[in-house]
């Protein structure tokens, strides 16, 4: 009775201190709750091992000192123990009294002061966080929609702002205390690569008798009709990362296919934990972001093989080279060549992207804890991350030559804010300081300039590389390929030969057209000769009929050469124009058989596009033909898959029905479901409060049951120096049943403390 009129007592003295602690409920409530304590346990075992050791104290002195007191004082000694002993009991009936009269009156009043305690509970409670919609410190419902979810930590869970700064502040200190920071790692094309079973090709059959091997790393999850390969160097990893990074595993896939990837990476559950975030818990849609994390940004690193999902943390971000090991994987991203698995090979572990990053993470973390001069609270790992990225490329001047589209402005390529990023300075003109011409085509003036200087020729695939290993990679492993370069100039080549044939024609009808003037001239000329022939003749006669005087008078004019006969002047015009009608003829024959031959290749390259334009038309028949067939095909699956989604409509809308039926008797039953909870938690934090004050109580009345140890100890003292004084007084044995009775009394006390105990303990 007196146990129970003291707990309420104090159920009512604490119910003002729920409110100076409401802060500390949501964070220390487990560790506070008896069910994960054994105070109540070790407190009753000490009870019981003090209550046996005083009566095995009083028996051995009352064994060895029971002939040794006198009359008189054994009188005043059994006085003074029976007044304790009716002290003692009469205050207990005093407190039974007080109990029955408070008892009837107990549940009105306490049910006031839990009235008044819920209202002013209500007012001062700042709601810092909700759990299916009702505070986590109060009770109280919150309807308002602030402050973030954190559903992969427990469902409905919801936090308010200033309480995720405090946690994050909190877990910070500890995290830099153990020299720990943060760590967030994509799944697909990061740590793993999965395909479903129906996309393996038939070069990857071999696959499913190689699958669940530890040593492999490669599954096959039939239930989820999947297989999945984790990448090389994945254990080693995860284990040495685990030393310097809280890890999370954070993936837009789905959070069924997350927490399977996570026990296939971390079975033992020693490196995540409960820490897997799927878009299912994100805060933004097809992006990822760092307000689901419990740590500050200044302390998180991120790695993951997308970039454009993290465009608020990009400074965070340390880029991963992508795991393609299944064929599917490539298709998906358009590359039209072999997978890993077709071509039964697989990454390098020692030398791999894996291995690669965690040689940057190893370096970040030191210098983050080891180099850096400012207070560690204020350290930002994105400097530090920005710091080793400078470092890769550093003392490495760029040009770039046929990169960037034509009219574009370079300062805003990727490539080149990448190279920048690595540390090297990029520029757009050659000069001596440039140490490398980052070029797609050998033939360039650059690259011809670079050849000449002896300055090194790198593809753009140099770059990339380097910013997936994060070191410097050998130039001679990026050379520029020659079939790359005649298949990117292929259509300028064409170009320039069709132009070239054009050129072709057109000297060949203007050499025809000369040809034409030149043998209508020609024509002429003979005409022109023909008369001359006829001239001369007619002249020759007319100089034989001439009488011989006359012909010498001409001899000596003509030997003074004071005359010139027209004849002889026409002559010489005449032989000269002969001469050059030859020369233009035999150029005109000349010009007339190279345009012969230009003539023949003409026809022959017209005979080529015909036979190939007669080719060409055949396949394209052959191709409409066999598109025909496909189209008639699919127009038939199509049918059928009308045919099919018209079954699948109907069957959905029943199912619908059914749906909205179900989701009305779920309402109900999640209403009940609700009240019961709540019913159930209310009555549970009654019950610990009631255990708490219990457990105050059975201290009081320990402490009280200690005070009268030490006060029996004291008689037990003076009894046997009285005991030693009076061993031959015949009244000792008066005496000595006296102390039995009262260590008669003293057990059946104890062994109601202990009933009372055990009843508390059952409940």
């Amino acid at each position: 009775m007196t146990f129970r009129l003291k707990r309420k007592v104090l159920v009512r003295r604490r119910s003002g201190d729920r409110d100076r602690s409401s802060d500390d409920i949501p964070m220390s409530f487990a560790t506070d709750s008896p069910v994960h304590s054994s105070s109540s346990d070790d407190f009753a075992a000490l009870i019981d091992a003090e209550l046996e050791d005083f009566a095995a104290l009083i028996d051995a002195e009352l064994e060895a000192g029971s002939s040794g007191s006198s009359p008189d004082e054994r009188c005043n000694e059994e006085e003074e123990a029976d007044d304790d002993f009716n002290d003692h009991r009469n205050k207990r009936r005093k407190t039974e009294k007080l109990e029955d009269q408070v008892e009837p009156q107990g549940s009105t009043s306490q049910g006031l002061i839990e009235e008044k305690l819920e209202v002013s509970l209500k007012d001062i409670c700042t709601h810092p966080g909700s759990f299916r919609q009702m505070c986590i410190t109060c009770g109280q419902r919150v309807d308002e929609e602030s402050g973030v979810t954190f559903g992969y930590i427990h469902k409905g869970l919801r936090l308010g702002n200033d309480e995720i700064v405090r946690l994050r502040s909190t877990d910070m200190k500890n995290l830099l205390r153990h020299k720990k920071l943060y760590l967030v790692l994509d799944l697909d094309h990061t740590l793993l690569n999965s395909t479903q079973l129906n996309h393996l090709t038939s070069e990857e059959e071999y696959l499913k008798a190689q699958s669940d091997s530890l040593q492999g790393g490669l599954f096959t999850l039939e239930f989820m009709h999947m297989m999945t390969k984790l990448r090389p160097f994945i254990g080693t990893f995860l284990k040495e990362a685990s030393k310097m990074f809280e890890m999370y595993i954070y993936t837009m896939g789905d959070r069924s296919y997350a927490l399977e990837m996570a026990k296939l990476l971390d079975p033992k559950k020693e490196y995540f934990s409960g820490r897997v975030i799927s878009r299912d818990d994100g805060t933004h849609r097809d992006q990822k972001a760092l307000d689901v994390i419990l740590g500050q940004e200044s302390a998180v690193l991120i790695v993951d093989d997308t970039e454009k999902v993290w465009t608020k943390h990009k400074d965070n971000m340390i880029l991963m080279e992508r795991y393609h090991f299944f064929a599917s994987s490539c298709q998906q991203f358009g590359f039209n060549c072999k997978s890993l698995s077709q071509l039964k090979t697989d990454e390098s572990a020692p030398y791999g992207a894996l291995a690669s990053v965690l040689k940057v993470l190893q370096q970040i973390h030191h210098i983050f804890f080891n180099e850096l001069d400012s207070d560690l609270a204020s350290r930002d790992v994105r400097q530090v991350l920005k710091t080793v990225r400078k470092e890769v490329l550093k003392d490495c001047k760029l040009v770039f030559s046929r990169v960037f589209p034509t009219k574009f402005q370079a300062e805003n390529h990727l490539l080149w804010k990448t190279a920048e990023q690595l540390g090297a300075t990029c520029s757009t003109e050659t000069s001596s300081s440039v140490t490398h011409v980052v070029s797609m085509d050998a033939g360039t003036e650059k690259s011809r300039w670079a050849v000449k200087e002896n300055k090194f020729l790198v593809h753009p695939r140099w770059i990339e590389a380097a910013n997936f290993l994060w070191q410097k990679q050998p130039e001679e492993n990026f050379p520029l390929n020659q079939r790359r370069k005649m298949a990117a100039t292929s259509d300028l080549y064409m170009d320039s030969i069709l132009s070239g044939f054009d050129q072709i024609y057109e000297d060949f009808k203007r050499r025809i057209e000369e040809i034409q003037l030149l043998k209508s001239n020609w024509n002429a000329e003979i005409k022109r000769g023909e008369a001359l022939e006829i001239t001369c003749d007619s002249l020759k006669q007319g100089r034989k009929g001439k009488g011989e005087d006359e012909n010498k008078k001409e001899r000596k004019r003509l030997d003074g050469g004071t005359i010139e006969f027209p004849i002889t002047v026409d002559n010489a015009r005449l032989t000269k124009l002969y001469t050059e009608s030859l020369n233009n003829f035999a150029e005109q024959l000349e010009n007339h058989a190279e345009c012969q031959r230009l003539k023949e290749g003409l026809q022959r390259m017209n005979d080529e596009y015909l036979s190939k334009e007669e080719d060409h038309r055949k396949a394209m028949e052959l191709i409409k033909k066999d598109h025909a067939k496909e189209v008639a095909d699919l127009e038939a699956k199509v049918r059928g898959l009308l045919l099919e989604k018209a079954t699948n409509e109907a069957a959905i809308n029943q199912l619908r029905k059914d749906l909205a039926a179900h989701k009305g008797h779920a309402q109900v039953l999640s209403k009940k479901l609700d009240q019961l909870q709540s019913d159930e938690e209310s009555k549970y934090l009654l019950e610990i409060w009631d255990l708490k004050d219990c457990l105050m109580v059975e201290q009081e009345e320990k402490n009280e049951m200690i005070k009268k140890l030490q006060e029996a100890e004291k008689e037990l003292l003076i009894s046997r120096t009285k005991l030693g004084e009076q061993q031959q007084d015949s009244a000792s044995s008066r005496q000595v049943e006296t102390l039995k009775l009262k260590i008669m009394k003293l057990r059946k006390e104890n062994e109601i403390l202990k009933r009372k105990l055990s009843s508390m303990e059952a409940c």
